[in-house]
């Protein structure tokens, strides 16, 4: 199927066809491509971009690997397509698979991080070619972007407002709206704004102009690319026994919607129990497992979603290709056969529980334009298309920065640019940097917390980690450091500080 990730251009030289297989996982059209990123060509493109040495790098990289959930080991084979390492895949002294004889180390993803510390941090090459096999992981190209910035993205909107101020209030919905939907009242609250539209509503509506994919791609563009990002807030979920609930709360799903998020699952058609979302994953894994969904089982407005026989079955065909492939590497795995049709029961269910979702209709016009405003309003380019650009924002100058939100503004005017060409960083930029991370530690949102900030800001993980570090903050709590002991300590007066 196809994703909807934003689309990612690979760095110059990178080549989908190497000498230990082909950087592939899929042919599922995705906007990448289900295109991967080898590991040692990570390393290699770090060490030159940062300057570091092979065994700083291969630390960042590995502590990533543990770290984020993206990050989905794969074995690059020279036939066929690339396979996800599971826990029968085992490293030893050699690389993979253990028939050295020698003393086989950890199996599975661990085993692989593993493996790479122990030989791939020594000079001069990170002892790629000491360990045969190593140089056949790879990870998914978008997740590599996203994380070290391997590659380039293309967001979809640029230009969208960063924060609920911006948003167009005064609106109201289109004609035909009713407040009683079959899936609940459609109100989060006792005010006009307060007011819901359906996703399905607003897909159906977009539909008149766009085919289905791009509906797919506009509707949820703004809900997936940004991590930190208030829209994927602002997803409600209708019941039958009062107002609508939101769907997230402090960066994952909420209790009050538990009967709705408990069967989210993902739409892998080819195994019995696919994986489903939990009380644990964060608001971006939930918003991602409904967007494939959504791509899976949305039908779109043909009278005939099955009529062209020719793309579904090359669909299924994949889907099937897959199957076979992860048979093979889990001869074990219960699995059912991919569906026959685009309204089969299992995509129809899919379908009926995604109809409960729905967005304050300010937002969907703020958004994608659906909706009456009371009074004319620049809609972005990136949702207006042919209509007209939306109104000049305001440049942010250096002195002008004193808070977070007006650091992320400042930041994000260069984020088009190149590393070297953007401005410096200010150590009292990176104080407030370090005073956002250490909040979000502090109200026990931790976990993820650098990678989210990376991205409001443009960057990426390991380069706001490397900025931290350098003027002596923690990178995991943003507190400062305190500066190593030294003999001279002993003898300074008191009331003298270090210079």
């Amino acid at each position: 199927m196809k994703s909807l990730r934003p689309k990612v251009v690979p760095p110059v030289g990178w080549v989908a066809d190497t000498r230990e297989g082909t950087l592939r996982r899929d042919e599922s059209g995705a906007a990448d491509g289900g295109l991967l990123a080898r590991l040692d060509a990570v390393v290699r493109f770090l060490m030159e971009r940062d300057s570091l040495p092979c065994s700083e790098v291969v630390k960042v990289v590995c502590a990533d690997l543990e770290a984020d959930a993206a990050l989905v080991l794969y074995m690059v084979q020279q036939q066929g397509l690339a396979m996800v390492v599971t826990n029968r895949t085992s490293f030893d002294s050699v690389g993979v698979g253990g028939s050295s004889g020698r003393s086989a180390q950890r199996a599975g993803h661990s085993g692989a991080i593993e493996a790479m510390r122990r030989y791939w941090g020594s000079e001069p090459a990170c002892s790629v070619y000491e360990a045969a096999g190593l140089d056949c992981l790879a990870v998914p190209l978008w997740a590599a972007c996203k994380v070290w910035g391997y590659g380039q993205m293309q967001t979809l909107r640029p230009m969208w407002p960063l924060s609920m101020s911006e948003v167009q209030w005064d609106v109201g919905p289109l004609e035909g709206w009713m407040p009683n939907a079959p899936n609940g009242l459609l109100r989060h609250g006792p005010g006009d704004e307060c007011r819901l539209v359906r996703l399905v509503e607003v897909a159906a509506w977009m539909a008149n102009e766009y085919p289905r994919d791009e509906v797919s791609r506009r509707l949820f563009g703004a809900l997936y690319q940004n991590e930190a990002d208030p829209w994927g807030w602002q997803l409600f979920v209708l019941n039958g026994k009062g107002y609508a609930q939101r769907l997230i709360r402090h960066f994952g799903p909420s209790p009050e919607t538990v009967d709705f998020w408990q069967y989210l699952r993902e739409p892998d058609s080819t195994f019995e129990y696919p994986e489903c979302v939990t009380s644990e994953c964060g608001a971006q894994d939930v918003i991602g497992v409904i967007v494939r969904m959504w791509e899976y089982a949305w039908p779109g407005v043909s009278a005939d979603p099955d009529a062209d026989r020719d793309w579904y079955l090359a669909r299924v065909k994949s889907a099937n290709l897959n199957h076979r492939a992860r048979v093979n590497a889990d001869p074990y795995a219960s699995s059912v056969p991919a569906p026959a049709s685009m309204l089969s029961e299992e995509r129809q269910e899919m379908m009926r529980l995604l109809e409960r979702l729905a967005v304050p209709i300010p937002i969907a016009f703020t958004l994608w334009g659906w909706g009456r405003a009371a009074a004319a309003v620049a809609l972005p380019d990136a949702v207006a298309g042919t209509q007209a650009a939306p109104a000049a924002v305001a440049v942010i100058e250096v002195q002008d920065v004193t808070d977070w939100h007006s650091l992320v503004r400042y930041r994000l005017q260069f984020v088009s640019l190149a590393a070297q060409k953007r401005p410096v960083w200010l150590p009292g930029h990176v104080e407030i940097l370090a005073a956002r991370l250490h909040e979000e530690h502090q109200a026990g949102r931790g976990r993820g917390a650098l990678g989210r900030l990376a991205g409001e800001l443009g960057s990426v993980r390991s380069t706001v980690g490397e900025l931290l570090k350098k003027h002596d903050f923690n990178q995991a709590t943003g507190e400062k450091l305190q500066a190593p002991a030294t003999p001279w300590d002993a003898m300074r007066p008191r009331g003298v500080k270090a210079s």
